[in-house]
Order: C-alpha cells, then structure tokens, then sequence
C-alpha cells in the first residue's frame, strides 16, 4: 500500500510539473513544443487543469473528457428539481473572488445595481476583495458576506446557513476558487456562470448561463451542467461607451500616421497559427504595426525569435501593463483589433467593441473561441466574424483600406446604439427571468 501511495503520489507531482511547464511556455510564447502539446491534450494522454485544456484545444468532447477525469467525476446524478416557497423573495446568493482589479469584477459591477429588487433577497460571499471595487457594488445586497478568511467547512456552513434557493458562483474553478465549499446541500440549485468557458466537470453545478452562440443546444452532451441560455451574449459589461480619445499615440510609443493592429490579449492566447498570418499581412502591408500586450523580456525574445527576420522587429510594439482606465483609454488607438484563435479575448473583445474599433474574429469550435463571435453576434455585426482562418486572413486585410474601415467603424457606433449589448437594464431583467424560470 505505501508503495502504491508514493507511486501515485510521484505520477501527481509528474503532472503537476507538466502542467507548469505547458503553462510557462504559454505565458513567454515558448512554441517549440507546441504541436506535440496539442496532440497530447486533444487525444487525453494525460489530464490537466480544464482552464489549461480549453486554452489548448478546440474540441468540446475531449474538453468535456478532461474535465470529468480532473474532477473523478465519472458518473453523473440527477438532482430532484426543488421547489421554491412562493410566498417568499428567491434568495440568490453569488460566490466570487475577483471583487477587485480583475476581468469578472469589470464585467459584473452594474449587473447588481440593476437586478429586480423587488423579486429577490441577493448576498455576496466574497473572499479576497479591495475595498474600492466592494464598496462600489455592497450595497446592491441585502448582506455583503466576507468569507476570505473561513475554511473550506466553516464556509460551507456558512453559505449553508442562508438557506439559499440559488447559489451563482463566478469564480468556478479558476485561480484561488472555493469549489470544495460547495456540495448539494449548500443550496438548491448551484449555477456556474462567467469565469470558465467550458464545463467545469463538476457534478456539483446545475446549471451554466450562457448563450446559443458559445454553447449550441448540440454540444449540451459534453456539458455536466444544464445550458440555462440568455438572450444576445452571455457575457454581462458595465454597459459603458469608451469612444472619448483623451491621448496620444506617441505616448504608447506607436507611430501617428501607420495602421496599427492590435491583440492586447494575455500573452497565454497566441499561437503559433495565427501569428504568422499577423506576420504575414505585415510582410505584405509595409505600413502596419503589431501592437501586443507586454509579458516580459522572455516573452519578447521568444515572439522576436519566432519572426525570424520576416520582418523588421520594430514593427512588433509592446504594451506595458497599466490601470485599467489607461488601458481603456490606450485601446482607442488600435486600428484593427486581432482576435485570438483557440482562447479569444472575451473581456477584451468587449472592450474592443465599446471602443468602436473594428475586431476581427473566427468561430472557433468550443465555448472559449466562440465568445468574440457571441458579441459581434449581438450587435449584427457577423461580417466580422470567419469561419476559417483564409477568411480571417482577409477580413483583416480588408480592413487596411481607410475608406472601408471608416464605414465599418461607423457601423459598429450604429449597432452598438440599436443593440440590446449595452443595455445593461436588460441584461439584468432577462438574467432575474432566467434564474426565476428555474422555479417556474
């Protein structure tokens, strides 16, 4: 027995430092390894975090395999569906962990300003928060619930003990979750929402919000939880316009009178495939630049290495991290905004959008490359959209053209006023509807 423990305990620790090393090389663009990294995942040899798999691979059945076997989830049972006291407010608790500077908390912080009062008693659990970016939304509850120093029991116990008819976690299992909180008893139904494109593997979860865009009806079969689809995309925004430029590029280091194309995505995004058409329609447009998100000097050596001259390296301008209001501010600048292949920018995209610049994207074939398509979707904006990556190639070219652009980006500030994806009182109504539909 013990050698058996110290054998598996060898094999986790095995693909523990797998795990790293596929995210390390990620995160600096390492892509020597890249294809054989894929082969492994697709085909399951071994399992990793989901978070790793769906950032890798484009395939909802093997995603879905991966997830199950992460979580030993390998038969799924059904819950009985509870019923809701009708005399009484639908007590919506939420979980999350990104009440801070962080994606989530940039997306959801209107939500709750907006939800229905009047149909619900609303609680935040939350754990690892500032104090700004709480005390802009904790009044919005009927009680704001800090857990960040409870232990996975008395947490439990603690979220347990409001007798919730939904609990809305919006952490999942991404970095520094509280997963292991939750069981069936900790609230009637349990709903994944916003932080993990994919399935999270989970028996745990009931339900997940999404949209017919990112998760076809086809595809609920590699999903453990129940598509509980809202209208238009599934991903909230703060329902703000950032068309006002207050900058200049020379102080981004980009120059004034050339077309920049821009990918401010997270450095783990890119690969190898759709950067050499980036460098390809450099080569073959003289006056363009490629504008990407700083993640280090290994990083930068690595993407400048994988050029390997086909260019001149200046025209590969990095963007320092700085405050979000600086990075909005900054995204006005991009000509034409890149999307990423396997793991599109999904608050970026956003951004893009509310900026009224052109973006560029191709629908890919599991939740996390659909999401860019979902918001273009939702404004009428599907010319934007490829469906392989030859038409990618060549809607981004198109876009070079002054004249057109110019049409185009009018049309996005038409859409984007005609559209419901900013109205963030009708996401909030429709997002109360679908929760309560759940009783109904």
């Amino acid at each position: 027995m013990t050698i058996c423990n110290e054998l598996q305990e060898d094999l986790t620790y095995k693909n523990k430092a797998y795990e790293l090393k596929i995210r390390i090389n990620q995160i600096i663009c390492s892509w020597n390894s890249f294809n054989k990294t894929q082969e492994i995942l697709k085909n399951n040899k071994t399992i990793v975090h989901p978070f790793l798999h769906v950032s890798h691979v484009i395939n909802e059945e093997s995603n879905y395999f991966n997830a199950r076997q992460w979580n030993n989830n390998l038969n799924r049972t059904k819950k009985i569906r509870p019923k809701k006291d009708m005399k009484k407010l639908l007590k919506v608790g939420f979980l999350c962990g990104e009440i801070r500077n962080h994606p989530t908390f940039y997306l959801i912080k209107n939500l709750f300003i907006n939800m229905r009062k009047s149909d619900l008693s609303m609680y935040m659990f939350s754990y690892n928060h500032n104090d700004e970016e709480k005390d802009y939304i904790k009044n919005n509850f009927n009680e704001f619930i800090d857990i960040t120093n409870l232990n996975f029991v008395d947490g439990h116990e603690k979220i347990k003990s409001y007798q919730l008819d939904i609990l809305i976690d919006l952490t999942t299992i991404i970095s520094h979750n509280r997963i292991k909180m939750l069981d069936n008893s900790i609230a009637k139904i349990i709903i994944a929402y916003l932080a993990f494109p994919g399935t999270t593997g989970n028996q745990v979860y009931d339900y997940i919000l999404t949209d017919k865009i990112v998760t076809p009806e086809k595809i609920q079969k590699y999903y453990n939880e129940k598509f509980l689809y809202l209208p238009g995309s599934y991903q909230a925004n703060n329902g703000e316009l950032n068309t006002e430029t207050r900058t200049k590029r020379e102080s981004y280091n980009l120059p004034n009178d050339s077309i920049i194309l821009g990918c401010l995505n997270q450095s783990f995004k890119l690969e190898p495939v759709f950067f050499n058409i980036w460098i390809d329609i450099l080569r073959e447009n003289k006056d363009t630049y490629l504008w990407l998100l700083d993640e280090g000097s290994e990083m930068r050596n690595n993407i400048l290495t994988f050029i390997d001259n086909r260019i001149d390296s200046k025209r590969i301008i990095f963007a320092e991290k700085v405050a979000y209001v600086k990075h909005l501010e900054r995204i006005q600048h991009i000509d034409i905004a890149l999307d990423t292949r396997i793991y599109n920018g999904h608050t970026t995209s956003l951004e893009m959008i509310q900026a009224g610049v052109p973006l560029v994207t191709l629908k890919g074939n599991h939740f996390a490359s659909r999401v860019s398509a979902s918001i273009m979707h939702a404004i009428g904006m599907n010319q934007l959209v490829a469906n392989n990556n030859s038409e990618y190639k060549d809607k981004i070219v198109s876009l070079i053209d002054k004249d057109y652009r110019m049409i185009v980006k009018t049309e996005i500030f038409e859409k984007l006023k005609e559209s419901k994806l900013l109205d963030i009182k009708y996401f909030s109504d429709n997002f109360t509807e679908k929760i309560e539909s759940i009783f109904t």
